[in-house]
């Protein structure tokens, strides 16, 4: 019994130092100062004549979104040679409008693998840069494409597709796949002298598409399905997917894209992807998205293509 009062003493001097309730559940967390930095969105995609970005201030927890007009430079190197330089202001960016968000490049952009640096100012908060290795090419093939040769995850009649991936052995490599078509994308008309002549442009459109693959990691809507070569480094791997081209026009063609991506942007991907699904969940743990900006918030993409028609 003389043992056990000593301990019981310990017990309650601990228990009183954890505060009046130590089974309390909430803990009150000061939040650190936040001190604002450029967030910065540059993504390079090979054979692109545009390069996609946004420009903006990070902000903490409870921080009040400021009405501001902030300008900045943007200036891109591949291999250490400046091609790209942009200068412009973020209340470009507060009326939603895509073309506002595309930098034309002088020539399709390169697909062969070099170095990629992008440098950022904006005024009032300073510098921010990434750089980025281009991955090399992927090699892939069509091994079976045959229409309303799959049912999906619904019961229904959807086109079968097995694309098979030439994995590099030595290497970490990370795939995205999506399906998709180019149509119609706009069609204007002239009357001249009783004769009515049309001229349409073509554009690519997305598909959805889906896959049974456990190893698959969903990217969001641009690159759709995400695969990490950890279980097949060296091989030669075949992905099965089922979408539905029932509602593309008979002029449309069809295309399967494998996209070659980085480490970071993988992980940025599969992060937002989780971020955004977990958005409006008050039960969700927080998700912290990937980064890959020094000296601010935001990502760099740099990604390589090869696209494959489904005849």
């Amino acid at each position: 019994m003389r043992g056990v009062i000593p301990i019981l003493a310990v017990t309650v001097l601990l228990t009183s130092a954890c505060g009046e309730d130590p089974f309390r559940q909430v803990v009150d967390i000061d939040l650190p100062d936040h001190d604002p930095a450029p967030a910065v969105v540059l993504e390079l995609v090979a054979g692109d004549t545009v390069a996609r970005h946004f420009v903006a201030r990070s902000y903490g927890t409870q921080d009040d979104r400021l009405e501001e007009d902030l300008a900045y430079d943007i200036v891109l190197y591949r291999d250490g040679a400046e091609i790209l330089r942009h200068s412009g202001s973020t209340d470009d960016f507060n009326n939603y409008d895509s073309t506002r968000a595309n930098l034309t490049l002088g020539t399709p952009l390169d697909s062969v693998p070099a170095r990629y640096r992008l440098e950022v100012n904006v005024a009032g908060l300073g510098s921010a840069s990434a750089e980025e290795i281009m991955p090399q090419q992927p090699v892939a093939r069509v091994v079976r494409f045959e229409r309303d040769g799959a049912l999906s995850s619904d019961g229904e009649r959807v086109d079968a597709l097995r694309l098979a991936i030439s994995d590099p052995p030595g290497v970490a490599n990370y795939y995205a796949v999506q399906l998709g078509y180019r149509g119609i994308g706009a069609t204007s008309c002239s009357y001249i002298d009783g004769t009515v002549t049309c001229d349409s442009t073509y554009a690519d459109f997305s598909l959805f598409a889906e896959t049974p693959n456990p190893l698959v990691r969903d990217l969001g809507y641009t690159y759709r399905m995400g695969l990490s070569d950890a279980s097949f480094d060296g091989q030669d791997y075949q992905l099965d997917v089922q979408f539905s081209s029932a509602e593309v026009g008979e002029n449309a063609s069809l295309f399967v894209e494998v996209f070659g991506l980085t480490e970071a942007a993988f992980r940025y991907l599969v992060s937002k992807e989780a971020f955004d699904e977990a958005r409006g969940n008050p039960f969700a743990e927080p998700v912290t998205v990937s980064n890959n900006i020094d000296g601010g918030y935001g990502y760099f993409i740099v990604a390589n293509r090869r696209r494959l028609p489904l005849e």
